[in-house]
């Protein structure tokens, strides 16, 4: 009956292990879940941050572009008449 303590007591702490490494692999898992919706959620911002971006580089552009157009256009009407 004595031999089978050891036996008994390996095989219990055989199972918590099992049990806290399974523990371990799903908050891994998890984590890596998490991750994942962090990075899609900041790549979504990163997209509507550089189509706004886009955006005002182009009115930016359409004004400079009007700007120019102005004075090219007042420098040849002062030079006809």
């Amino acid at each position: 009956m004595i031999e089978y303590i050891p036996v008994a007591t390996l095989a219990a702490a055989g199972i918590v292990w099992a049990i806290r490494l399974e523990g371990k692999v799903n908050e891994h898992a998890q984590l890596f879940v998490e991750r994942e919706k962090q990075t899609l959620a900041k790549n979504a911002a990163d997209t509507d941050r550089h189509d706004e971006l886009k955006d005002r580089l182009v009115r930016i552009e359409n004004k400079l572009d009007a700007m120019a157009y102005g004075a090219l256009h007042k420098s040849a009407s002062d030079l006809h008449g």
